[in-house]
C-alpha cells in the first residue's frame, strides 16, 4: 500500500490548488501566460485523470491523457479528479511495473510525481495572487530526489552542479565528475530555481 502521509500531502496541495483558483478563476497565471487559473487546475486535473488510468489498469504501454469533458466546470472536475486520484492510489501496489518514466517506471514513482506536480501547480495558483507560500519539504525533497532520473538526463551538457538544501540538510550532484558550482538555500527555492520559477537560489548561467 502507498504511504498514507504521501496521498494525504498529495490531497492536501490539491485541495489548496483548487481552492485559489477558486477566487479567481480567470486570472493569469504567470508562468503560463496562456493560462488561467482555470486552465491550470483543468491541466493538473487531466495529469491526475493520467495518473488514475495508469494505477487502475496497470498498462505496458502508453496511454492517452483524459482532457476536461465539453461543458465540466474545470474547477469541480478538479476536485472529482483528485478525490479519484487518491481512491486508487490508497490501496496500489507501489512496486507494481506499469507504463511511465523511462525504464523503471512503477506505480510508486507516480505517486511521487503527482505530489510534485500537484505542489507546484499549487505554487504557480499562489503566485498568481503574489503569496505562494514555499514547496513543503516533502514536496521539495521528493522533487529534488526525482530531478536526477526525470530531468537531469535531459540536459544537454552542463557543469556538474552541487545543491545544499539547508532546510533539509541534505546535497545533490547532478552531472560527471566534480562539481563546477556549488548552490545553496531551502530546498523549495532549489527546486523552484530549476524549474525556473521566481526563487532566492540565482543558478549558474549555464543552469539558467
Amino acid at each position: 500500500m502507498v504511504d498514507a502521509v504521501l496521498l494525504a500531502a498529495i490531497e492536501s496541495e490539491g485541495r489548496r490548488l483548487v481552492s485559489t483558483a477558486r477566487r479567481e478563476p480567470g486570472r493569469v497565471v504567470p508562468q503560463y501566460p496562456q493560462w488561467t487559473l482555470a486552465d491550470l487546475v483543468s491541466h493538473t486535473a487531466s495529469i491526475h485523470a493520467l495518473a488514475t488510468k495508469v494505477v487502475r489498469e496497470l498498462p505496458t504501454e502508453r496511454v492517452t491523457r483524459p482532457t476536461l469533458p465539453i461543458g465540466r466546470d474545470p474547477l469541480d472536475w478538479g476536485d472529482q479528479k483528485l478525490t479519484e486520484l487518491i481512491a486508487v492510489f490508497r490501496y496500489a501496489d507501489p512496486d507494481a511495473n506499469v507504463w511511465g518514466f523511462g525504464t523503471d517506471s512503477t506505480v510508486g514513482r507516480w505517486v511521487r510525481r503527482m505530489l510534485v506536480e500537484t505542489g507546484v501547480h499549487r505554487w504557480d495558483a499562489q503566485h498568481a495572487f503574489a503569496e505562494a507560500t514555499p514547496l513543503t519539504e516533502q514536496v521539495a525533497a521528493t522533487a529534488l530526489d526525482e530531478f536526477s532520473s526525470m530531468w537531469a538526463p535531459l540536459l544537454d551538457t552542463v557543469p556538474t552542479l552541487e545543491a545544499k538544501a539547508t532546510d533539509l540538510e541534505r546535497t545533490w550532484t547532478w552531472g560527471d565528475g566534480e562539481p563546477a558550482h556549488t548552490v545553496e538555500g531551502t530546498g523549495s527555492d532549489i527546486y523552484l530555481a530549476l524549474m525556473t520559477r521566481p526563487s532566492g537560489v540565482r543558478l549558474p548561467e549555464e543552469w539558467a
